[in-house]
């Protein structure tokens, strides 16, 4: 079961992993608490096409768009930290980076 403290050291661990190896992705806001960071990508990106791709890469990532209750400002992902250590963190952040790198 993971603690408060161990979410928040995954949560830092995501945000540094997607900041780091993800290019022009931006994590606008660091959430507090939760078990979900969200990720804007490059406007350019779809959103959904990104997802299919890191999927088919061996990450799963959720498309941004179904969580909108309407238009969506623009492409996101919604990345979850809450099962996963640290390592598989930084090696799906890592696979995602290389995922947008090849869409853009």
């Amino acid at each position: 079961r993971a603690t408060a403290q161990t979410l928040r050291e995954r949560r830092d661990t995501l945000v540094a992993a997607v900041r780091r190896s993800v290019p022009g992705a931006r994590v606008d806001l660091v959430p507090r608490g939760g078990f979900a960071l969200w990720v804007a990508l490059p406007e350019d990106l779809d959103d959904v096409a990104v997802a299919a791709a890191a999927a088919r890469a061996g990450v799963i990532v959720a498309a941004g768009r179904p969580w909108f209750p309407a238009e969506p400002p623009g492409p996101y992902l919604r990345l979850s930290f809450a099962a996963s250590p640290a390592a598989d963190l930084e090696r799906g952040a890592a696979v995602l980076g290389e995922v947008v790198a090849d869409m853009e």
